[in-house]
C-alpha cells in the first residue's frame, strides 16, 4: 500500500509543477494573494487578523480581490503547504466533517513526512488543491499510527 502511495505522490509532483505554471497563454494570476490567503485561512495556518494585515499590506480589498481572482481562473490551482504537526493533526481531525467548501483526504506517509490533499472549491468549475505536509517526528504517535 505504501509503495502505491509513493508512486502516486511521485507522479503527482510533476503534475503540480506543470499545473502551477499553467498554459503559456493562460491569463491566471501568477500568485493570487487573496486565493492563497483564503486557502491559508481554511487550513488554519493564519487567522482573520493576519489575513487582514496581509491584504492591507498589499493595499487590496480581500473580497474584491478574491472575486476578481476567481473570475479570472481558467483552470484549477495547486500548491504545497508545510505545516506543523499540531496543524496537520487538526486538519486530520476534520477529515470526517462534511463541507461544501472543501474536502480532505489522506495521501499517506513516507519515512519522514505525512501528506494530506485538501481541495478548496473556489467556483463551480475550479478548485485549489493543496498538498499539506508535516514531519512525522512532529506528529503525535496516535496520528502516525492512523496514517
Amino acid at each position: 500500500m505504501i509503495a502505491k502511495q509513493l508512486i502516486l505522490l511521485a507522479g503527482l509532483f510533476p503534475v503540480l509543477v506543470l499545473s502551477a505554471n499553467g498554459d503559456a497563454g493562460a491569463e491566471e494570476p501568477a500568485d493570487p494573494p487573496a486565493i492563497n490567503l483564503w486557502v491559508d485561512l481554511g487550513l488554519g495556518l493564519i487567522n482573520d487578523e493576519e489575513a487582514k494585515e496581509k491584504m492591507k499590506s498589499l493595499d487590496a480589498d480581500f473580497k474584491g480581490t478574491l472575486k476578481s481572482e476567481t473570475e479570472a481562473l481558467t483552470s484549477d490551482l495547486y500548491g504545497v503547504r508545510q505545516v506543523s504537526g499540531k496543524q496537520f493533526d487538526s486538519l486530520l481531525a476534520k477529515i470526517e466533517q462534511v463541507s461544501s467548501s472543501s474536502t480532505t483526504s489522506v495521501i499517506g506517509k513516507t519515512k519522514k513526512r505525512a501528506y494530506l490533499e485538501v481541495i478548496f472549491f473556489l467556483i463551480s468549475k475550479h478548485a485549489y488543491m493543496a498538498i499539506v505536509s508535516a514531519a512525522l517526528d512532529d506528529l503525535p504517535a496516535a496520528t502516525r499510527e492512523k496514517l
